[in-house]
């Protein structure tokens, strides 16, 4: 039953044929799972079964010492064969990989049995991908079962009702038709208590439907008067602590599928939203960016292509073979729980497994920092020019010379902005909310991971650019309350916004996040612009929320 299940999550997406195994984090297994499908799974469980049945057969035997060498030799080999393939607990993160993009998205539980995907964009309305898989009703059960697992009795309960819909019960032997029953049964009793008792929709560990039900899954005629005040179309105010990372994680995907859209930005379609930016730069003016406002206040706007086809193509033919895999933990994460560090010196760092940083030049020396009697990493004198430096590509130095130009910032100097990060998402591929700078200026605590800061100054500006188009899902999610906003990923175009308000301060409105993928993959380029040498452009002033204007020179 779970062996299919698996298979769906990660390829039952896309039409057959439209597979790229590069994408995903665990190249080999994926492009063995997309070849073998269902018989290479279930090879693979046969496998490790006998391998099973080997041990337990070793172990049940008068233990010399010799064979006591040969189980430890075999128990090695052992973990060693089985380390790379599917378990048990692949199964389960899959069917919770899958639950979340049915949730995202809201994601017809009917159409699933029909070779097709229905879902809500936010910039679309209800879109249909066509699959080359389908769900069987044993399939849609098992992930209800999932379901209430984690909570969503709301997912469960529409997963019941459509295996029910595609199932023929008469088929079924007398036990497994009890065994339905009975999860119907409790299914809809614990809904339904959760619904009276809490009286909201979503909270810690659960997520139910708006409304009551009855046994056989649909909505009950008469319902409490509560139930007409429950708004999925609203955010929560009243909840406890506890609850405030179950909503806002729910919140957050109530943006990406475009239910929740601030007030703020339905404001700003009032106002000519297109321009030809010139930055009154004389070239410009010949030559301008197009660009999109989406916000005047944070500013938040589009390039549009501003990448052409070299750049692009160059940046992923580069990345490709350079992605990391590797899991860091942060040093600075590992502080957030540690008893006695004040509040305001606390950080969490969003680190990203499937990127590739890439310098566009490369310094003659590298720059030595240590830590002053005061905490404050200082730059060590050089040997020789600081500034001294090889251009490691041509293509990728033009376009830091580009945005340059672009934003009106430094971005070319040593200490000016951070390297390229590319980064990649498959299927299901997220990235949790966060504001990309880390509030030096507000008393954070820096660990050596990030001594340069200190020199660069915060992260002023975030450039992020899109090396290709997204066929569902992928975008990037605003989710400050009143500024929400869903950006579509347009390849070549880069979206572009302020980090910092005019004391250094951080933005709290640029806090944003990528939402899931829901098919292909999600190429993105980041640049973060640094604080320290802004100052010219951009004044900084004591006087606080103060934010930066949006940009004036143009068409």
């Amino acid at each position: 039953m779970k062996t299919t299940i698996v298979l769906i999550a990660v390829c039952g997406l896309l039409e057959a044929g439209q597979y790229d195994y590069g994408v995903f984090e665990n190249f080999q297994l994926t492009q063995e799972l997309f070849r073998s499908e269902v018989a290479g799974l279930n090879l693979i469980k046969d496998i490790l079964e006998r391998l099973k049945e080997i041990q337990l057969k070793l172990e049940g035997q008068i233990v010399s010492k010799n064979a006591f060498q040969t189980l430890r030799t075999y128990k090695k080999t052992l973990r060693e064969l089985t380390r790379s393939q599917p378990i048990e607990n692949d199964f389960i993160t899959s069917a919770k990989g899958l639950l979340m993009i049915l949730d995202t998205y809201n994601v017809s539980k009917d159409c699933l049995t029909k070779k097709e995907f229905v879902y809500s964009d936010p910039h679309r309305g209800r879109v249909s991908l066509k699959t080359h898989a389908t769900f069987e009703p044993h399939d849609l059960m098992t992930l209800a079962d999932e379901a209430t697992q984690i909570g969503w009795f709301s997912h469960a309960i529409d997963l019941t009702k459509s295996a029910y819909a595609n199932l023929n019960v008469k088929s079924l032997q007398k036990d497994q038709k009890q065994v339905m029953e009975d999860f119907k049964s409790r299914l809809v009793r614990t809904h339904n208590n959760i619904l009276r008792s809490k009286k909201r929709l979503v909270g810690e560990g659960y997520k139910v439907l708006p409304y009551l039900v009855t046994d056989d899954l649909k909505r009950k005629p008469t319902q409490p008067k509560f139930v007409k005040k429950l708004d999925p179309s609203k955010r929560e105010h009243k909840f406890e602590a506890n609850e405030q990372l179950d909503i806002n994680e729910d919140i957050f995907r109530r943006i990406c599928r475009g239910q929740i859209v601030g007030q703020a930005v339905k404001n700003q379609t009032k106002y000519q939203k297109c321009h030809w930016l010139h930055q009154n730069n004389p070239y410009l003016r010949l030559n301008p960016f197009k660009i999109e406002i989406l916000l005047n206040d944070p500013f938040r706007m589009i390039f549009h292509e501003i990448l052409n086809e070299e750049e692009m193509n160059w940046l992923i033919q580069y990345s490709t073979p350079n992605l990391s895999q590797a899991r860091k933990v942060s040093k600075t994460n590992l502080e957030v729980n540690r008893v006695g560090l004040p509040e305001e010196q606390k950080r969490k760092i969003v680190h990203k497994t499937v990127q590739c940083w890439i310098d566009d030049v490369i310094y003659n020396e590298e720059a030595n920092l240590k830590k002053n009697k005061d905490g404050i990493f200082e730059v060590q004198p050089y040997l020789g020019d600081q500034y001294a430096h090889v251009i490691f590509n041509q293509t990728l130095h033009k376009l830091s010379k580009k945005i340059q130009m672009a934003t009106n910032m430094i971005i070319t100097q040593r200490w000016s902005s951070t390297k390229y990060q590319v980064t990649n998402y498959g299927l299901g591929g997220l990235c949790e909310t966060h504001v990309d700078p880390f509030g030096i200026w507000e008393g954070a605590e820096v660990h050596e991971e990030m001594k340069e800061i200190h020199s660069t100054g915060d992260m002023f500006a975030t450039f992020m650019a899109w090396l290709g188009n997204v066929p569902g899902g992928g975008y990037t999610a605003f989710n400050h309350e009143g500024y929400e906003q869903a950006v579509v990923p347009v390849r070549g175009s880069a979206a572009f916004w302020f980090n910092l308000r005019s004391d250094m301060k951080r933005e709290p409105r640029s806090s944003h996040g990528g939402c899931p993928v829901l098919a292909g993959s999600k190429w993105i380029l980041n640049k973060w612009i640094m604080a320290n040498d802004q100052f010219h452009n951009f004044k900084c002033t004591q006087e606080k929320n103060v934010t930066y204007p949006p940009y004036k020179d143009f068409y």
